[in-house]
């Protein structure tokens, strides 16, 4: 493998290991925040600001002179904050605040278990490694 492929994939693995990290202390983290007598959404709030915070300088370096393709897809970016990040925090968190953190866990990494098992009932095959 070349020296450049074997980088690229070092720093994709890396950001693998970091986000699932970031999310895994997520819930950890934020029961307290609920325990101390935040609200949900103000959880929700703090935890998107400080993402945003996080990921603003390397967004930046990434784009590098590239802004019209954010410009021509901002609605798609725009899409994915809402339904892929604060929806999905908004679900997560509203569960951590009704449930013991475990249980949620357990609930979100048996979803895509759930999806398999409703595409193979409604299609009838089974799915494919």
């Amino acid at each position: 493998m070349p020296q450049g492929q074997q980088r690229a994939r070092g720093l994709g693995v890396g950001a693998g290991l970091v986000a699932a990290l970031a999310f895994a202390t997520s819930g950890p983290m934020v029961k307290p925040l609920l325990a101390a007598g935040w609200t949900p959404g103000a959880a929700i709030c703090a935890r998107l600001l400080l993402g945003t915070a996080l990921l603003a300088g390397p967004v930046v370096w990434t784009l590098q002179g590239r802004w019209r393709t954010l410009a021509a897809e901002w609605r798609l970016v725009l899409a994915f904050g809402l339904l892929g990040v604060a929806g999905a925090s908004t679900c997560y968190f509203l569960a951590v605040d009704r449930l013991p953190v475990a249980v949620a866990l357990l609930v979100e990494y048996t979803g895509p278990l759930l999806l398999i098992a409703w595409s193979w009932l409604r299609t009838r095959q089974p799915p494919r490694p």
